[in-house]
């Protein structure tokens, strides 16, 4: 397997929001670090107070390393690919 870095996942989530503007406006990526304690998460802006909320399930989680949040990133661009109406 190859190795996956955090730019993987950074130029994935772009290229998801890239494709689905208007379902992923607002959306932040947080990276993760396993060495910190930290677990990579989405996170959406919530109106105009800059507050934030969770993207997607209930605590933001997409991975707690860059493969499992690169592989999550992936996931979601397909199945908003699956639900985007047909041209």
């Amino acid at each position: 397997m190859d190795r996956v870095t955090s730019k993987d996942v950074r130029q994935a989530f772009a290229r998801l929001c890239q494709a689905h503007p208007v379902t992923t406006a607002g959306w932040t990526l947080q990276e993760g670090s396993p060495s910190n304690g930290r677990a990579w998460r989405l996170f959406a802006r919530t109106g105009n107070t800059g507050g934030l909320r969770y993207a997607v399930s209930h605590d933001g989680y997409i991975g707690w390393n860059a493969r499992e949040a690169l592989e999550h990133v992936r996931g979601l661009h397909q199945g908003m690919d699956l639900q985007a109406p047909s041209a």
